[in-house]
């Protein structure tokens, strides 16, 4: 079988990571909002299941939901899409041919779709999502869902994190955590569930490209959505499967 070509390469994966970033090329998103309808941003949650499919453009689509009025279909990441998993696949795939995840702007805005997606999924576990999308279906059009979104994240963080201290069963609420097929702890079931192996590949793939990481999240904190949402999940999966270090789960010691 014959290689792909740069050409096509550069179509699929797009430009390298420090040329887009420094192009703010994730800004045609914003470009792209105005033109696009529901079908589009239901072909493009749909592609996702088809890794030929998927482009950087792919995610920038995905990305355009943040504005005014293409928001109003947000609800179209959530439920069967299964986003999450899907997005790790994705992932696991660059990584298969031995490319960095975020070696380009492939990577940085399928992380960016990601965060969204679970900022999202938070607000629907938590049984916020019809007054959330009643609020940003009354924005002007090209304004962004952002200082909504963030409204709604911090006072979710506030209920789930600080208020419920002690409270095992409301803490454990916050992110919907359970037992998933796999035996280990998942969460979010809203984008299909963030599993403890999917987010432990993605630990292991950030922390060893800790460099374009650091780049990447460098960027990614002064622009919509931020990664700290991203990072939580993360923190927390592994909290929730390994334990903390004085009271170790027997997933962590390996002891039956």
């Amino acid at each position: 079988m014959a290689s792909p070509s740069r050409d096509s390469l550069d179509t699929k994966y797009g430009p390298g990571l420090s040329e887009y970033l420094g192009e703010a090329g994730y800004n045609c998103s914003r470009k792209m909002a105005s033109t696009l309808t529901k079908v589009h941003v239901a072909d493009a949650v749909k592609s996702l299941v088809r890794p030929e499919c998927v482009t950087y453009q792919t995610f920038e689509t995905l990305m355009a939901l943040e504005w005014s009025p293409v928001c109003n279909h947000i609800g179209l990441i959530l439920g069967d899409s299964r986003v999450y998993p899907l997005c790790i696949k994705l992932l696991r795939l660059i990584h298969d041919e031995d490319k960095a995840i975020l070696d380009s702007a492939y990577g940085f805005m399928c992380l960016q779709f990601m965060t969204f997606a679970l900022d999202i999924a938070k607000i629907a576990q938590n049984d916020r999502f019809g007054t959330f999308q009643e609020e940003i279906s009354k924005l002007s059009p090209n304004r962004s869902i952002r200082s909504i979104l963030n409204n709604y994240s911090r006072e979710l963080e506030g209920e789930g994190i600080w208020r419920n201290l002690g409270n095992a069963d409301k803490f454990v609420h916050y992110l919907g955590w359970d037992w998933g097929e796999d035996r280990y702890r998942s969460c979010l079931p809203q984008v299909g569930g963030c599993g403890f192996v999917d987010t432990m590949f993605l630990l292991e793939k950030l922390w060893t490209e800790r460099n374009l990481f650091l780049e990447a999240a460098q960027v990614a904190s002064g622009i919509f959505p931020g990664w700290g949402g991203l990072l939580y999940v993360i923190w927390h999966s592994v909290f929730e499967n390994l334990g903390p270090d004085d009271q170790p789960t027997i997933l962590a010691t390996g002891k039956e």
